[in-house]
């Protein structure tokens, strides 16, 4: 069963698989908060939007444009035992073991969608801050297939979430904070 949504004036179908549809559902009307509220503002339409997993996962996995910029979106989850946000961000290659994505891959921002009850927003990494940190996989660095990341809710308590938090924080975007248009218009000047 399938169950078609718009985001941006796009339709797209989610498959109904599990108790996850609702999840997906929610990250798809966040994306539709920021589409009309962040990205518009910036002059950025969101189009070319394609599902790029199998939709029997948890996690919901784009592709789409952003204005002139390939992006790929993530959504991160809460886990039980650990502060922050885990997201994983990988690539398959047929059936060969999941691969981190390369710095030549086709994408200039990675969009992280997160959420905590009723607090959301969206880590917007571009690929040469992913590229910098290691994550994504080049000739100097092996990269990585998942991260945590840490909004601005959360409490960052040991020294490598507190020290992730600090460079992560600079890329993330709430609706609710009144500078977030002008700090993205901003961050992509430089992609």
């Amino acid at each position: 069963m399938h169950k078609a949504t718009k985001v941006d004036g796009q339709k797209i179908a989610l498959s109904i698989v599990s108790t996850k549809q609702k999840e997906k559902e929610v990250v798809l009307k966040d994306l539709e908060l920021f589409c009309q509220q962040l990205y518009k503002e910036a002059d950025l339409p969101l189009s070319q939007l394609i599902i790029e997993n199998d939709n029997k996962q948890s996690v919901l996995s784009l592709m789409f444009q952003l204005g002139p910029y390939r992006c790929k979106f993530r959504t991160a989850k809460t886990t039980p035992t650990k502060i922050g946000q885990f997201v994983t961000f990988y690539k398959k290659v047929e059936k060969k073991p999941i691969l981190p994505y390369h710095v030549e891959d086709p994408f200039d921002l990675l969009i992280i969608s997160c959420r905590f009850h009723q607090r959301f927003g969206q880590f917007i990494f571009p690929k040469s801050l992913l590229s910098e940190k290691g994550i994504l996989c080049s000739e100097k660095c092996a990269g990585k297939r998942a991260m945590r990341v840490y909004p601005i809710w959360e409490l960052a308590e040991n020294a490598q979430a507190k020290k992730s938090q600090k460079w992560q924080l600079d890329y993330f975007f709430s609706l609710s904070n009144p500078n977030s248009i002008a700090n993205f218009k901003e961050l992509v000047k430089k992609c």
